[in-house]
């Protein structure tokens, strides 16, 4: 459609989201009633004038090239930009026009700063998160990772190596996950250095989950504490020999005691036995 089609632009007016046109000088020819307001413009504030000479801003945002690009391009594209003047982040679709170009766009604020979130919590995060397909070969990991296992970022997606003892356990445990079941394994996987580190991972079945189309693994490295339940496991050990052999020691003395007893006593009834014949005699 064109800006001279009125049905189009009756129609532009009923769609949700914000609508303008420009033409190939910049000016406003078009604009609905979701733009006045998302532009804080009313149209006779808009209508003939020209767009960077209103926003300025969004010249530096690159809407001005992004705009000339696809009136000469005849191809349409989409963006997303941060517009400061008003605090928001636009969600935008430039199609190019015989009178110039028309562009879609809506407030996507809430959207973005919550991806922005979710994706500082993840870059933070102390524990290492993965994404990977059925055969463990990943295409997401976090920062965490390479903390955790070493690498370099051209490392980071390469196959996840774990140790041969474990290897057939982890991966058939997780062939038999359902759709979004977990599971919590212990498990040795191997360092960029060669090494071998103790983790504990969950694993998330989100296969036939299209936002993330992989299996989810969350996990920490528990090297120390295996050390340490190591070290208190030998220690108790060592105790309880201690204890075993203090015990024996103990049982023998009151081994010795008694006889030591029994011996007195057998010796008292002889010299009692001794003194009656000699009375008697």
């Amino acid at each position: 459609g064109t800006i001279d089609d009125k049905h189009f632009v009756a129609g532009l007016e009923q769609i949700s989201e914000a609508c303008y046109a420009l033409d190939h000088d910049s000016r406003f020819i078009l604009v609905n009633t979701q733009a006045t307001r998302l532009l804080g413009r009313s149209s006779d504030e808009l209508l003939g004038h020209n767009c960077w000479e209103l926003f300025p801003e969004a010249v530096d945002a690159g809407l001005r090239d992004h705009y000339l690009q696809v009136m000469t391009s005849g191809e349409p594209a989409s963006l997303t930009v941060y517009y400061p003047a008003h605090d928001r982040w636009y969600a935008i679709r430039a199609l190019p026009i015989r009178d110039g170009v028309l562009v879609l766009f809506h407030d996507d604020t809430p959207k973005v700063r919550q991806e922005h979130r979710n994706r500082v919590l993840v870059e933070q995060a102390l524990d290492g998160i993965t994404l990977m397909d059925a055969d463990f070969v990943p295409f997401y990991r976090s920062p965490a990772n390479a903390r955790i296992l070493g690498g370099t970022p051209e490392q980071t997606l390469e196959p996840v190596v774990l140790h041969p003892e474990d290897e057939q356990r982890v991966r058939a445990k997780v062939a038999q996950l359902r759709d979004q079941e977990h599971l919590t394994l212990t498990y040795r996987a191997q360092h960029a250095a060669g090494h071998w580190v103790w983790v504990q991972g969950t694993f998330t079945n989100r296969l036939a989950d299209p936002a993330v189309a992989g299996i989810v693994l969350n996990f920490r490295d528990i090297t120390e504490e295996r050390h340490l339940q190591a070290e208190a496991d030998r220690q108790r050990q060592a105790l309880l020999q201690s204890n075993r052999a203090q015990q024996l020691h103990i049982d023998r003395l009151n081994t010795l005691h008694r006889i030591h007893l029994s011996s007195v006593a057998a010796n008292d009834r002889a010299g009692s036995l001794r003194a009656i014949l000699s009375s008697a005699i």
